[in-house]
């Protein structure tokens, strides 16, 4: 048997230019359907996702506020805010919140979706809270379709919801009012609560160069007139008159006034008040007038 010396070219044909072909197992278009293959799955495997997280004394004063209107609502999630509209059962007061997603510390939405949710447990939950505490809300239908799972400081807590189908669906209505004000909102709340203790409804006067607002019973009455000093902004072309009443302009009031600085009001002549108010996040209120009796 003759021995052949190790020729590295003969042996290893790759190192003279002849490299055999190789073909892949899999190719580019396999590897990408298989990626969709692997997102489809996860996306099922979690249904109807929702997280988001704030300080808890922000959530404190929001859902307080729907409070103020009703004790249970249908809340609206999408990935660029949360909204809802609820009215109270007599269909005087009206509110519109929405909170966008760059209002919140931390927020993820999935896809689309309303829940319905108990105002009056929310803010049991929040009673006891702190300042420095955080508020976690998730949902997560895969692991329980009729509970929400809230985290606040130490405490975990999960929630059953409300059919969201049962809950009213309030449409806004498109009121067009002539007189615009923009006030601190301060002015308006100490008026309230002086006018609280005289009557049950106030009587709000826009004219061109002022802003009348009165209360008054059989032997006393509190009145204040405010001029263009007072105002941040002040819009009104002629004279408009609507009474309201104190209980529910006063209950909402007191409430925005811990969410915000600044109010603005139109009204017009036995119209409902539209009172908006904006922060990053916005509050509409629409309050019913009270109509004079012959």
């Amino acid at each position: 048997m003759e021995y052949e010396p190790y020729n590295p070219y003969k042996q290893n044909p790759c190192l003279n230019g002849n490299r055999p072909e190789i073909k892949p197992e899999i190719n580019i278009k396999d590897i990408h359907d298989r990626i969709e293959d692997i997102k489809q799955t996860t996306d099922n495997e979690i249904n109807e996702f929702i997280n988001f997280s704030h300080s808890s004394s922000f959530f404190k004063k929001i859902f307080k506020t729907i409070g103020c209107i009703s004790n249970e609502t249908k809340i609206s999630f999408t990935k660029d805010k949360i909204k809802t509209v609820v009215v109270d059962p007599a269909n005087i007061m009206m509110l519109t919140l929405e909170i966008p997603n760059t209002a919140i510390e931390e927020y993820y939405i999935k896809k689309d979706m309303s829940l319905g949710l108990d105002i009056d447990k929310l803010n049991y939950l929040l009673k006891t809270s702190k300042k420095t505490d955080m508020f976690k809300f998730v949902y997560d239908a895969k692991k329980d379709i009729n509970k929400s799972f809230i985290n606040i400081g130490l405490f975990k807590h999960s929630q059953t919801l409300i059919d969201s189908e049962n809950l009213p669906n309030p449409k806004i209505p498109n009121i067009l009012l002539p007189v615009k004000i923009k006030l601190d909102i301060n002015i308006l709340y100490d008026f309230l609560i002086q006018a609280d203790n005289i009557s049950d409804h106030i009587e709000i006067t826009a004219e061109k160069n002022k802003l009348t607002l009165h209360a008054e019973n059989n032997t006393d009455n509190v009145t204040i007139t405010l001029t263009r000093d007072h105002f941040i902004s002040y819009q009104c072309d002629s004279r408009y008159k609507s009474l309201f009443s104190v209980d529910y302009m006063l209950n909402i009031i007191k409430q925005l006034k811990t969410l915000f600085t600044d109010i603005e009001l139109k009204i017009g002549n036995d119209n409902p008040i539209e009172i908006n108010c904006d922060n990053g996040y916005t509050v509409k209120v629409l309050l019913a007038p009270r109509i004079e009796s012959e």
